[in-house]
Formats: C-alpha cells, structure tokens, sequence
C-alpha cells in the first residue's frame, strides 16, 4: 500500500473513533439530563399536583441543571398550565372516521 493508501486508512480510522467518541457523549449526556429531570419531577410533583405554581418555579431554579427544571424556569410551565385548562376544541369529523375516507372528502374528482 503506498503512502497515499495509508493516509486513507489512518484518516478513516481517525473518523470511526472521533464518531465513536461524539455517540459516546451524546449517550451520557441524555442519561445525565434523564436522571436531573427525574430528580427535579421528584421534587416538584406535590407542588405540580397542588397547582402551586411559585413553588414549582422555586424549585426549578434550584434545579438549574435539569432540562424540565429549565424549561419551568424560563416561563413555559404557566403556559402549559393554562393550555391545558382550555376547553377541548371540537373535531371536524368524528374520531372513528378513516384517513381514507377524510382523504377522500379532500380529493377533486
């Protein structure tokens, strides 16, 4: 193989390991942010059931690390809070209606 082969081989297998490494991490950071946010769901579910929100937000920037901790402390939980608290809107075609036939309804002959 001459030096040009080699410089391939040695450049690919530089790539495998570096892919190698990035899934790694990726794989340890998403077990870290699953387990803060279990920590912090663990912490906060007695104000959450309760609706006290301030406490919940308390809690959440204790919890600075925590991905849920953090979205709760940027504002979006009084969000969803009131999201959920909406009225359901009706839907325009019963649930049990197939994909084909609203599908159908949609199509020009």
């Amino acid at each position: 193989m001459d030096g040009f082969g080699r410089g391939a081989v040695s450049l690919l297998a530089a790539m495998l390991v570096n892919t190698i490494v990035v899934i790694c991490h990726k794989f340890y950071r998403y077990r870290i942010a699953g387990s803060q946010t279990r920590d912090f769901n663990n912490d906060a579910a007695v104000a959450k059931r309760d609706g006290r929100l301030d406490e919940v937000l308390a809690i959440a920037a204790l919890n600075g690390r925590s991905p849920a901790g953090t979205v709760v402390a940027a504002g979006r939980l009084p969000s969803l809070q009131r999201r959920r608290n909406q009225p359901m809107q009706k839907l325009s075609r019963p649930p049990n209606e197939s994909f084909d036939e609203a599908a159908s309804d949609k199509v020009p002959n």
